[in-house]
């Protein structure tokens, strides 16, 4: 059996993984099992398709050979882009007499919206009439498919706010004032659910939020390929090494488990490396991963 584990950078938008086995397959993205054709089996082709940000996304292909010939390889390719962020749920609530710091209503606001952007500077006003010029509160919320990286989340309030991560609290200057903010944060790739905070107490109304990515996580090159000397991936590897690319076609001849030295090879063993028995079960191995 063999693993082959790797983090690889790539532009947001639609991807299909494709994979060709002989024998049993499974494949991980993110830790997502999107294909499992875990059985004996001809060099067979399987495509799964999802969304990814992008960014560092962590690939896991499992294989086994169970006898006759052997072939492994997998590829992706981009098929189209990912549509431009949702806007913002943009909520609204008229809280006379709340005073500095007040807390989130939890009754039903009484203004929603949408709102490209948090970038409003009301003055002596208010977001809409319905909404009184002092003492409210408001909150947007998105979700956005973002690219791993180092992310900054900045901007000015009049009076204060709250920025929240997939829930996380990353910045808290609830209470009166006027001036800017900033926070860093890591995000690893994948959908991420930002929520926005603020209140208005008196006098001017300025709300402006923003987030930007200013940082990268650069992630090692190749797969990390562990072959095991068993059917459950038990114990230590035989060989381990990394592999530029899983495309291999062993035909008959030794695994790199056989022939160590022959590891990087694509196409069948070294001249002299012994040639492997094997016989076939009645059931696919298990493995332990996702």
């Amino acid at each position: 059996m063999a693993r082959w584990s790797r983090v690889v950078n790539l532009t947001a938008g639609q991807y299909a993984f494709t994979t060709t086995t002989d024998d049993g397959v499974r494949l991980y993205v993110d830790g997502q099992r999107v294909i499992d054709h875990w059985g004996d089996q001809g060099p067979t082709p399987y495509t799964a398709s999802m969304a990814l940000a992008g960014g560092p996304h962590t690939v896991v292909m499992e294989y086994y050979e169970n006898g006759a010939g052997a072939v492994a390889r997998l590829g992706w390719t981009k098929t189209a882009d990912l549509p431009a962020p949702a806007d913002y749920q943009a909520e609204f609530w008229n809280t006379p007499g709340a005073g500095s710091g007040p807390a989130v209503p939890t009754r039903a606001p009484d203004l929603t919206r949408t709102d490209r952007a948090v970038d409003f500077d009301w003055g002596e006003g208010s977001p809409d009439p319905l909404i009184m010029p002092d003492r409210f509160v408001a909150r947007w919320t998105r979700t956005a498919l973002l690219p791993a990286g180092i992310y900054r989340f900045s901007g000015a309030s009049d009076d204060g706010v709250r920025v929240y991560v997939d829930d996380q609290l990353v910045l808290d200057k609830w209470r009166d004032q006027n001036e800017p903010f900033t926070a860093d944060k890591i995000l690893f790739s994948g959908p991420h659910t930002i929520r926005v905070e603020y209140y208005e107490g008196a006098a001017g109304a300025l709300m402006r939020f923003g987030y930007a990515r200013v940082g990268d996580l650069t992630p090692p090159a190749g797969f990390d390929a562990a072959y095991y000397p068993n059917t459950d991936l038990s114990g230590a590897p035989a060989v381990t090494r990394q592999d530029e690319d899983i495309d291999f076609d062993w035909g008959l001849g030794a695994r790199p488990r056989d022939c160590p030295s022959t590891a990087s090879r694509r196409a069948g063993p070294r001249p002299g490396c012994s040639r492997r028995a094997s016989t076939r079960s009645p059931r696919p191995p298990t493995t332990a991963y996702g």
